[in-house]
Order: C-alpha cells, then structure tokens, then sequence
C-alpha cells in the first residue's frame, strides 16, 4: 500500500473525525444504520471505509 503524504494524511483524518463526530451521525442515515446493526458498529464501518477509501 502506498503511503499518503502528511496534508493528505491530516485531510483523511480530518474526514473521519468528522464523519464519526457528534455533528455529523444524528444525520447520517447509512452510519446510524450500521451502528444499530452491530455492538461493534464503529469498528465494523471503520473497516468499511477503509476497504471502500483505498
């Protein structure tokens, strides 16, 4: 796998904070979806994204 340069890295990052930020699941059907489906949902969708992402 290729590394990412440091602004692309801290952009990626920034993403997923977001994504998994207090702002941002009270709106997002498919993550509230996923973290009702399973105990392990952040776990579960964190490798979801990460196979979907590269």
């Amino acid at each position: 796998m290729a590394s990412l340069d440091e602004e692309t890295a801290k952009a990626v990052l920034r993403q997923v904070e977001f994504y998994f930020s207090d702002s941002n699941i009270p709106t997002d059907e498919f993550l509230r979806k996923k973290m009702s489906e399973s105990q392990d949902a952040c776990i579960l969708t964190l490798s979801f994204i990460y196979i979907d992402f590269f």
